[in-house]
């Protein structure tokens, strides 16, 4: 199991709707077209202003050996906003059968 959290800094402009899509995957590149789990960030009503906002995201990997796995957290804005990550992290968590 493969869990993260992502911090996004939103610059929202009064009276649109903004989203922001999270994905982990274990392929670079994947967002947006993995499978992972989507989060979505809504602001239409909110007044113009700067947003702090969180993210989990969680996903269960197949491991069928022993070895090194790499896993990322990618992430996607659909619509036109300013916005950026200032932190994040990610645990990845074996559970043998």
């Amino acid at each position: 199991m493969v869990q993260a959290n992502l911090g996004i800094e939103f610059h929202h402009t009064a009276g649109t709707n903004e989203q922001i899509f999270v994905y982990l995957d274990d392929a670079f590149g994947s967002c947006p077209n993995s499978e992972g789990w989507v989060c979505y960030v809504w602001f239409f009503d909110e007044a113009a202003g700067t947003y702090p906002r969180t993210a989990f995201v969680q996903k269960p990997f197949d491991i069928l050996s022993a070895g090194n796995y790499t896993f990322y957290l990618n992430a996607f804005a659909a619509s036109p906003i300013d916005q950026f990550g200032y932190w994040s992290n990610l645990v990845a968590v074996f559970y043998p059968s």
